[in-house]
């Protein structure tokens, strides 16, 4: 009688999803300040303080304490309506005052009874609208159409006033703000996916909205002044301001208000005492615009802030090179080849308009910010512009029409718009549902046909120049920041040396540098190098909470507990509200092999930041090895709910359902990740191994043989499972074939659950006479 193949004991490891964390800044992050909390020096240059130095009791706010906020000295922008009304109610009909709102029936414009289905990451959207809130799921379906991997979220805020698209948010506990992978978009007058989650592994509802973003699409929020900096987290108070107001050009009005309201002052003071755009000479006032309309590429790191500069420190008079660091790549033809949707100021500054003017030509000679033209005057409008220096007959129109047929928007322009011709509307490359107006201003229009449908592509990657070289950084600062734009855009060891070296001249006194190199001697396998450098981050950044979680999770992995235990401890003391500061503890109860401490510091993390797919993998792992296999299950559909691409987790449930002895749940539960990457080795073996223990023995040595041809196959684990479908089907050959496999797992052991089950069933099987 042959043996029964055993069932599996319970798991005693589980593969954790590794933790990156790149301090919630990807691409152009902000930098850290060059004063502590207090406002004093952190270190000379070349001389970090300790990482031990400046930890504060309280939130996020207590680490900024005593410095107010980032907007003071603002006021609520209803307030200028007493004297300005009627620029106010003007500039309310602009674009720029509906950047963002809340997300209610009076700004929500779209049919919400609708559906999508994305057919490369197999999803289906579904929005709809209940009890006045607006609500988009997420779900996927099984052959017979039941529904799993349901998420539904809560439309919070909506940018974008229609003209191009809507983009809709939603927030957590933490004061996190993430992006809808779903939008709409005008040119289809439906909804589609967003730019960039166009592909089949996007990242869902993922995606968390830094200030950089939030920054520019309404008016500066009511956060802690030096929190808008790299290290500090990326939360925001709520509710948000809607839309950018009049101060984002003015500059904060509450002095200009008190004097307005003292009668003893003179009209001149109370002007004084306010920005009047028109008045501020040269690139100041060009400046105004170019903050948030200047944006050389917007899927790599082009805008990053200067060292010692926070994301929300420009006022208007300013000048923007001083505080932020604006990267070109490539040379002038592929700068000129690449059209995006943020290059207006870009594009605007290619064009002879511009660089023949002495600075005279700029964004207000033919934008009103407070008077955007309806769209009946629109081609009168922007023709008076062009008048104002061009004469008609310069335009020699008969001749262009001609040539219709190579450029076809041409032949449809009337004769007197001249913006569509010179200026023409074309599809942007990085939003491509989108169509923008080309602000470089030509006196031949292009060719090709600017409308046609174009496919996402990914960026292009080309190395990296000041684009300002005449305005601000000194030639050391200006290597610093080019170099590090480079190693953002790959971290390979030429680009890391050049970067390394670029640092040692410069010697900076911000924790941003250092961190970066930090991390990529980290992915090149040079621990200790990367460990002083944390340190050195972390010195210069005493009051940055993900810095200094950063150093504690180095710490750990480098087995000093005690050490990364100090460094969490300082975390929740600067900031209790951070999920970082419950995951350092969780990190901790780990290694000290305190589950229910675990668990609870990982549920707190999960309460505040849903979306930490970490977060739930690492709850999945403590109940796993715990022996709580049906919590672990939970966990791991938590995690898939909110990322249906972890095929991680699809094998663990399936791998926990077998050893709860339902093989049959595993094989329906594999066979929906399968479906999904249906080459997927791990999944692929843990499916032979149900229809093992399903006693499906012909299906589960085709399943195996399978499995052994994927190119990242467990060679061990396949001949096992061969084995034991052999052993099933009662053939000669399975001990034999059980022992090669036995001998392969030794050869290269692995700490895997499935790895575990087959041995111990392969083990009983051969020691049985």
């Amino acid at each position: 009688m042959r043996t029964p193949i055993a069932r599996p004991l319970p798991f005693v490891s589980v593969r954790f999803v590794a933790l990156v964390l790149l301090v919630a800044v990807s691409g152009s992050g902000g930098c850290d300040r060059e004063q502590t909390a207090a406002g004093t020096p952190a270190a000379a240059a070349g001389a970090p303080p300790s990482a031990d130095a400046g930890a504060t009791p309280g939130g996020v706010a207590a680490v900024v304490q005593n410095v107010g906020l980032v907007t003071e000295g603002y006021v609520d922008d209803d307030a200028c309506t007493a004297c300005h009304r009627e620029a106010v109610e003007s500039f309310q009909q602009s674009g720029m005052s509906r950047t963002l709102v809340p997300a209610t029936p009076e700004n929500i414009f779209e049919d919400w009874q609708k559906d999508y289905y994305h057919e490369a990451s197999k999803r289906h959207y579904e929005m709809r609208e209940r009890d006045g809130g607006f609500y988009i799921t997420r779900y996927q379906k099984t052959p017979d159409g039941a529904r799993f991997n349901v998420l539904e979220r809560r439309v919070e805020y909506v940018i974008g006033s229609g003209a191009h698209s809507r983009t809709y948010l939603y927030t957590n506990e933490a004061g996190e703000i993430y992006q809808f992978p779903i939008a709409w978009h005008a040119e289809l007058g439906d909804f589609a996916m967003h730019n960039g989650f166009t592909q089949a592994n996007h990242r869902g509802f993922g995606r968390r909205v830094q200030r950089q973003c939030i920054g520019c699409h309404t008016a500066y929020t009511d956060v802690p002044d030096g929190s808008d900096v790299f290290g500090h987290p990326h939360v925001f108070p709520h509710p948000l301001p809607h839309g950018i107001g009049c101060q984002r050009c003015h500059g904060g009005g509450a002095e200009h208000i008190r004097l307005a309201h003292d009668m003893d002052v003179s009209n001149e003071a109370v002007r004084a005492a306010i920005v009047n755009p028109p008045e501020l000479t040269g690139q100041t006032h060009e400046d105004l615009c170019l903050q948030c309309h200047m944006e050389p590429a917007s899927r790599i790191p082009s805008v990053s802030t200067r060292f010692g500069e926070g994301w929300f420190a420009f006022q208007p008079g300013d000048s923007l090179a001083d505080q932020r660091f604006y990267a070109n790549f490539g040379d002038e033809t592929m700068q000129r080849q690449r059209f995006e949707a943020n290059h207006h100021g870009y594009r605007m500054r290619m064009s002879k308009c511009y660089t023949e003017s002495a600075g005279a030509f700029t964004c207000t000679t033919c934008h009103n910010p407070h008077d955007r033209p309806a769209p009946e005057r629109r081609i009168e409008y922007y023709r008076e512009k062009c008048y104002g220096c061009h004469a008609i007959d310069e335009c020699d129109l008969e001749s262009m029409q001609a040539a219709g047929a190579s450029m076809p928007f041409v032949a449809d322009v009337a004769a007197d718009d001249c913006a569509s011709c010179h200026m023409p509307l074309r599809r942007a490359h990085d939003l491509v549902h989108e169509l923008n107006t080309d602000h470089w201003i030509r006196r031949e229009p292009p060719s090709e046909d600017l409308l046609a449908p174009r496919s996402e592509e990914p960026p292009l990657i080309a190395p990296a120049s000041d684009y300002w070289p005449e305005r601000g950084l000194d030639p050391v600062q200006r290597a610093l920041h080019v170099a590090l734009i480079d190693l953002q855009l790959g971290a390979n060891p030429a680009n890391t040396e050049r970067f390394a070296r670029a640092l040692e001249e410069a010697k900076p006194t911000a924790a941003r540098p250092y961190f970066y190199l930090a991390s990529a001697y980290q992915r090149q396998g040079r621990s200790a190098e990367a460990l002083e450098l944390f340190r050195t981050a972390a010195g210069y950044g005493p009051d940055l909470p993900l810095v200094q979680f950063e150093l504690g999770r180095q710490l750990l992995q480098r087995n000093d507990l005690a050490g990364a235990q100090k460094q969490f401890d300082r975390v929740m003391a600067m900031a209790p509200d951070l999920p970082e500061a419950y995951l350092g503890k969780a990190l901790v109860a780990m290694r000290q092999r305190n589950a229910p401490a675990a668990t609870a510091a990982l549920e707190e993390v999960i309460r505040l930041r849903p979306q930490d797919l970490n977060a739930h993998n690492q709850l999945a792992g403590v109940f796993m090895q715990t022996r709580q296999v049906e919590r672990g299950i939970e966990a791991f559909d938590k995690l898939l709910a909110m990322e249906p691409g972890s095929m991680e987790a699809y094998k663990q449930i399936g791998l926990a359902q077998i050893y709860l002895g339902q093989p049959e749940r595993a094989l329906a539960m594999l066979s929906r990740g399968l479906v999904i990457q249906p080459a997927h080795a791990g999944l692929m073996e843990a499916m032979a191994a149900a229809l093992v223990y399903a006693k499906r023995y012909d299906q589960a040595l085709a399943a195996a043989s399978a499995a052994a041809r994927a190119p990242s196959a467990d060679r061990a684990n396949c001949t096992m499972l061969t084995g034991l479908a052999q052993h099933g089907l009662g053939q000669p050959a399975a001990k034999e074939t059980l022992m090669q496999g036995l001998t392969a797992a030794r050869a290269q052991p692995t700490n895997s659950s499935l790895r575990g089950m087959l041995t111990r069933s392969a083990t009983q099987i051969l020691q049985t006479p």
